[in-house]
């Protein structure tokens, strides 16, 4: 007996209903010998309603321009005995025309639960698996799909009357890394059982099915409406910075006026952390690097003639007279010599051990700077994001996927820093619980120069930006408060809003044409992490001595990524302290932002004015309180200077020589971050 003789035996039984965007159409029996799963998508659609018009595939056809439009919603197996729901089942059915090669098991689709006749509780997303697809001259046109891990949400629901929130669903085709979300704003409510599901259907259904529109509101734009702060960027002896990452979006005034003010936001993403970006000036040593992509070369391989480190630091000691020994130390290298090296003169023998806190095997990112590259240089987000999709092509064997995303092992990791989590999360922020501070990661003394580093002798520090403290998850710009927040310079505001100095126009003109809307906009603020950007050298070095060089500039940076983006639901809290929340639908987006380099100290020439500067206003200002006046401030100031100068002089030698037993040895500690938010996740309040 064919498939379909089978089911056109069970309709006669017609004991479950299944709801097509606005009619009903009885279907089949919740029969344990009839598996729902394996039942023909178009078998279920033949004899059901769409809108009211009994469905017709001729209504339906193939149009290569054609939107994916969601047909109908069935629940199924759902009974009254809790011994009963192993055939309990959530299902939707696809109208593909533009016959897109549609994911088997990566489209999601976001469903609240709640006993309120207004709006859910809470809203999460579902991976959804195609079950069945349209065959023959309908080839992938229409599919019918299983709602994953339904069954864990059964207890929630209310056995009177299940509803079901739904508002959105997400798609995803193969060979395609963006997802498209779709609007379905209805809300399903089940009622009764079928046949033997329940006492009173024990020998007749009494499943029924209402639909009622559902509140939803729609973002879209969010992929050009993110931004990114960071501090301590003009600081050229920080080298871990605070980065907030943040989208902004507009609001309809309603909003607020029905509902309250805006008290948390559900998001979700997938964070990962980039392996080190290295930009570099010099077209000879990017070309040879640029070669290297890709190839394990473990801690140091001869086959590649450079290699790239940072923080480096030196230990000289003289062991006897003829003997000195040199020990290398590199805060994080790529390609370069580990282990020892000897070097002999006509009368001195050298040796060198070469170590690294870390080491990256494999080079991932590499970047072609041009012009100044040592004072904040810009990598946009746009070159950033072109690169990995060139490189995800090209070495499709270092891509791994991870739910809805996938990405290259070799440019992106697991060390997201102290507090977060890497990989998947979701999270609800809440306006008050998850206020946030800047983490003070203090000045790195490695990176100090010749004369910074003579300072630091008598207890001089490079000074640090001020910890930001109380800062808000969200902020919401409106008519009231506009004013004020982008009131005084631009660095001031951008400081104030936290977000780019570039960004701050942008950001402006969006507000202003928002406002004058209506709307409020709201900027969210969904994670603080740490960013890390410094000088680096990149060395010729084949192994043949025990001295390299360097070639051109370069600094590297790292940051942490947010891939699938998404905003899942706005709660809104009034003044009586009643909730409500309303979901989202807006398509997911991956936030990488562009990278800006380290600025370089200002040279030993540059310092000695300033001080001298300094100096003199001192002592003018010395003479004139004592005497009245500054005539002999000249001849004081000379002294002291003098006496300074020998000093430097003194320490310069010992420094450079090292016959007292090595050199100082810094130290560069990187810090990690903790994390912005509570449990990642913990469910809101």
């Amino acid at each position: 007996m064919t498939k379909k003789a089978i089911i056109s035996i069970v309709l006669v039984i017609a004991t479950i209903i299944i709801y097509f965007m606005g009619g009903t159409s009885v279907a089949y029996a919740a029969d344990d010998d009839i598996l729902f799963d394996q039942t023909y998508v178009l078998d279920d659609l033949e004899g059901s309603a769409v809108d009211g018009v009994p469905f017709d595939v001729a209504d339906y056809p193939y149009d290569k321009n054609g939107d994916v439009e969601i047909l109908g919603f069935a629940e199924y197996g759902y009974s009254a005995y809790s011994n009963m729901q192993d055939n309990y089942g959530l299902y939707i059915y696809l109208y593909n025309p533009a016959l897109l090669d549609i994911s088997d098991s990566s489209c999601q689709i976001q469903i609240g639960i709640g006993d309120s006749a207004s709006s859910a509780d809470t809203y999460n997303k579902y991976y959804l698996q195609v079950v069945s697809r349209s065959e023959g001259t309908e080839q992938n046109r229409f599919l019918k799909m299983k709602v994953l891990g339904a069954e864990n949400i059964v207890d929630e629901l209310d056995p009177a009357a299940r509803r079901y929130f739904v508002s959105g669903i997400e798609i995803m085709c193969y060979g395609s890394s963006t997802i498209t979300e779709y609007n379905i704003g209805k809300q399903f409510v089940f009622s009764g059982y079928s046949k033997g599901y329940s006492e009173e259907s024990e020998n007749k259904s009494t499943l029924n099915i209402q639909s009622i529109d559902l509140e939803n509101i729609i973002i879209s734009g969010l992929l050009d409406r993110q931004t990114v702060y960071r501090d301590n960027m003009d600081n050229p002896n920080v080298t871990s910075h605070n980065q907030v990452n943040s989208v902004y979006f507009a609001l309809d005034e309603k909003y607020f006026n029905d509902y309250g003010g805006l008290q948390r936001i559900k998001a979700e993403w997938y964070e990962y952390r980039t392996e080190p970006i290295i930009v570099v000036d010099d077209q000879t040593a990017y070309d040879s690097l640029y070669s290297a992509r890709g190839v394990n070369v473990g801690v140091y391989s001869n086959d590649f003639p450079y290699g790239v480190y940072t923080g480096v630091t030196t230990n000289v000691e003289q062991t006897g007279l003829t003997t000195q020994k040199h020990d290398i130390h590199y805060a994080w290298a790529w390609n370069c010599f580990n282990g020892y090296k000897e070097r002999m003169s006509s009368s001195f023998h050298y040796s060198y051990k070469y170590t690294s806190d870390t080491y990256s095997p494999v080079l991932g990112w590499i970047i072609k700077g041009e012009g100044d590259i040592m004072n904040n240089y810009v990598v946009p987000e746009s070159v950033l994001k072109s690169y990995r999709n060139e490189y995800e092509s090209q070495f499709k064997s270092s891509v791994v996927t991870d739910g809805t995303t996938s990405y290259s092992s070799h440019l992106f990791n697991n060390n997201v820093g102290s507090g977060r989590k890497a990989g998947y999360n979701v999270y609800e922020f809440d306006a008050q619980d998850d206020i946030f501070v800047f983490t003070d990661y203090g000045v790195d003394p490695s990176t100090y120069n010749l004369w910074q580093d003579f300072k630091s002798i008598f207890g001089w520090t490079a000074e640090n930006e001020v910890s930001l403290n109380d800062q808000s998850p969200f902020l919401i710009i409106d008519s009231e408060n506009y004013n004020t927040l982008f009131a005084g310079e631009t660095e001031t505001i951008a400081e104030r809003l936290l977000i780019d100095v570039s960004e701050v126009e942008k950001f402006k003109n969006y507000c202003d044409t928002e406002i004058a809307k209506g709307n409020k906009v709201v900027h969210f603020r969904f994670a603080c992490t740490e960013y890390f950007a410094r000088f680096a050298s990149v060395i010729d070095d084949k192994g043949s001595n025990a001295l390299s060089s360097t070639i051109g500039n370069a600094f590297v940076a790292a940051e942490n990524v947010f891939l699938n983006f998404d905003v899942i639901s706005l709660t809104f809290k009034n003044d009586n302290g009643a909730y409500r929340v309303i979901p989202v639908v807006n398509d997911p987006i991956d936030v990488i932002s562009g990278i800006v380099g380290p600025t370089e100290p200002p040279d030993l020439g540059d310092e000695a004015k300033t001080l001298w500067d300094e100096l003199v206003e001192a002592m003018k200002a010395f003479f004139a309180s004592i005497f009245g006046n500054a005539e002999d401030w000249k001849k004081v100031l000379y002294i002291v200077l003098g006496v300074v100068a020998a000093i430097v002089v003194i320490w310069i030698i010992v420094k450079v020589v090292g016959l007292f037993g090595g050199s100082k040895k810094s130290e560069t500690v990187i810090k990690i971050d903790p994390s912005m938010y509570r449990d990642q996740n913990k469910k809101g309040k």
